[in-house]
C-alpha cells in the first residue's frame, strides 16, 4: 500500500512526526513518500492509496501552505482514505476547555479546505525552549507551568511530547481498515 505522508511544520515538530512515520510504516511493509505542503503542489496523488496530513497548530490555526495544498488537491484527496493529525500543546493539556479547543481547530481546517478526512487525531506536540527569545521562553514556561500544573518538567531544553509508539500503531490501524487484497502492503 502507498501511503503519502504530507506535512506542514513551523518549528520542525510535524516534520520530525512525518519522518517517524515514515520509517515505522516502511518497517511495517507500507511505501511511505513524504512530502512538505510548502513546496507547492504534488503530481502524483494518483499513484497513492492512502494519505496522511499532518499539521501544526500556532496561534489558533494550521499552516495557511497546508490549506492551500489540500485547496489545490482536493478532488483528488476525496478519493484517498485521509487520516488528519492535528498537532498542538492543546492536545497535551488536560480537561474540557483544551480538549474542545483541539475539536475547533480541527473543525476549522476541515471547513476552511472542505476536505473531510475519514478520521482526525489530535496529537501532542512539543516546545522548542531553545530557539525562543528570552520572553517567550518565560512566558511558555509560565503557561506550562500553569496549564500542567505538578508535572514535573526539566525547561532548561526543548520539550517533546508526542508518543510516538502509540501513534504509529493508530496509524497502522487506521491504515489496516484499507489495506484488501486490491492493495499488496510490502
Amino acid at each position: 500500500m502507498r501511503v503519502l505522508i504530507v506535512y506542514a511544520t513551523t518549528e520542525g515538530q510535524s516534520k520530525r512526526i512525518a519522518l517517524r512515520l515514515h520509517s515505522d510504516l516502511a518497517e511495517a511493509g507500507y511505501r511511505p513518500a513524504v512530502h512538505n505542503a510548502a513546496e507547492g503542489p504534488f503530481n502524483l496523488l494518483d499513484s497513492f492509496d492512502a494519505l496522511i496530513v499532518i499539521a501544526s497548530v500556532h496561534h489558533g490555526a494550521h499552516q495557511e501552505s497546508m490549506l492551500t495544498f489540500i485547496k489545490s488537491h482536493l478532488d483528488k484527496l476525496q478519493g484517498l482514505p485521509g487520516l488528519f493529525l492535528s498537532v498542538s500543546l492543546s492536545a497535551l493539556l488536560p480537561g474540557p476547555d483544551h480538549k474542545a479547543d483541539v475539536a475547533k481547530y480541527i473543525e476549522r481546517f476541515t471547513l476552511e479546505t472542505g476536505w473531510q478526512p475519514r478520521q482526525c487525531l489530535p496529537v501532542a506536540g512539543a516546545i522548542h525552549l531553545l530557539d525562543m527569545d528570552y520572553f517567550r521562553k518565560e512566558l511558555a514556561k509560565v503557561i506550562l507551568r500553569q496549564t500542567l500544573g505538578k508535572v514535573e518538567l526539566d525547561l532548561s531544553h526543548d520539550q517533546e511530547f508526542t508518543e510516538y509508539d502509540k501513534l504509529g500503531r493508530q496509524v497502522k490501524d487506521f491504515l489496516d481498515q484499507f489495506a484488501s487484497k486490491s492493495f499488496e502492503i510490502g
